[in-house]
């Protein structure tokens, strides 16, 4: 009877007890699938990188210091800057190339005025035409010109034009550092520029006067007529020629050292110079007399000095320019006009 109650007991239980197992299998089965890091690592592609959780503090930002450009960049910003400066130092090299200059390039510091020439007579290479000029009011005028030439019809036989009414002078900038002006004569027009006691006179070609059956060249150095320059004079010119020549080698010397290290602009500013060795024999070859005195040389090697005083004044202020923009301790360097004793 025991034995058959206790079988009977226990299989009433089992079907309780297979039911409580199940039920917690499930539980636990349904308590795994519900954890996040599970269900997500189901849907997980290969390779992928997974995300922190939404509890895990975001890390701080950190300051990042700030990164210098590369040098690459540096080198082009500086070439840049060089590239500036080349083009504004190029521009004041060499007589007419000062014209690229924005505006009409003012005359050099110490250049020969048009009012000092009042009152003087100027001939065409020392010997030919004349040339005088006048106040009227604050306007320079040309007083009197004589254009001496050749015939038209009989070529090698001399003639002349002589101009007695005021020819009327119009600034025209100072391309090569000294005044110039333009000689508004309707049958022949031409441009003077102011040297130290004479005018240098430049002409597309030559002028036809038709009805005086003359052709003249009025192109040329209008100085001292040399029949004027005695030993006396010549004396004075050989010692005012030794001081341009310093002054001329001095204000060479303190352009290239201005133009810096840059060896194409210091090789255009040589050319430049042995440049106007060349033109200076060429015009003064036509002077009267210029191996006895030396005349036509001395002047235009004054107006050499001026046209280099010109061309370093720009770059003087180009150095300051850049000189306050850096706000450097040391001052630019800079240097003073060569001076011109009086020339006759």
């Amino acid at each position: 009877m025991a034995i058959t109650v206790a079988a009977l007991l226990g299989e009433a239980a089992w079907p309780t007890m297979f039911l409580q197992r199940a039920a917690l299998r499930r539980l636990v089965l349904c308590c795994f699938l519900a954890s996040p890091a599970t269900a997500l690592a189901q849907m997980q592609l290969p390779g992928a990188i997974l995300a922190a959780p939404e509890t895990a503090a975001a890390p701080k930002a950190r300051h990042e210091p700030k990164k210098k450009p590369a040098a690459k960049n540096q080198q082009h910003a500086r070439s840049s800057r060089h590239m500036h400066k080349t083009g504004r130092r190029e521009a004041a090299i060499g007589g007419e190339r000062n014209a690229l200059v924005e505006g009409a390039p003012k005359p050099a510091p110490g250049a020969p005025r048009a009012a000092d020439l009042v009152g003087r007579t100027l001939a065409l290479n020392g010997h030919a035409g004349a040339m005088t000029l006048k106040r009227v009011g604050g306007d320079i005028k040309i007083a009197t010109l004589k254009l001496a030439g050749e015939q038209i019809s009989r070529r090698g036989e001399a003639c002349e034009v002589a101009i007695d009414d005021s020819i009327p002078l119009k600034e025209d900038g100072a391309p090569t550092g000294a005044q110039r002006y333009r000689v508004e004569l309707q049958a022949c027009p031409f441009t003077i520029d102011v040297l130290n006691g004479a005018v240098l006179a430049s002409a597309a070609q030559a002028c036809l006067f038709k009805a005086a059956d003359c052709s003249v060249e009025p192109s040329g150095l209008w100085g001292q007529p040399a029949q004027e320059i005695g030993p006396q004079r010549a004396k004075q010119i050989e010692r005012q020629r030794h001081y341009a020549e310093q002054a001329m080698r001095a204000g060479f010397r303190d352009f290239v050292k201005e133009a810096g290290k840059d060896r194409a602009l210091v090789s255009r500013i040589a050319r430049d110079q042995a440049g106007f060795s060349s033109r200076r024999e060429e015009l003064c070859r036509n002077y009267a007399r210029e191996a006895d005195h030396g005349y036509c040389a001395l002047t235009l090697t004054q107006a050499r000095v001026v046209t280099l005083n010109g061309q370093i004044a720009p770059i003087n202020s180009l150095a300051a320019e850049e000189q306050s923009g850096a706000h450097a301790a040391r001052k630019p360097a800079s240097v003073k006009p060569a001076a011109l004793s009086p020339n006759r």
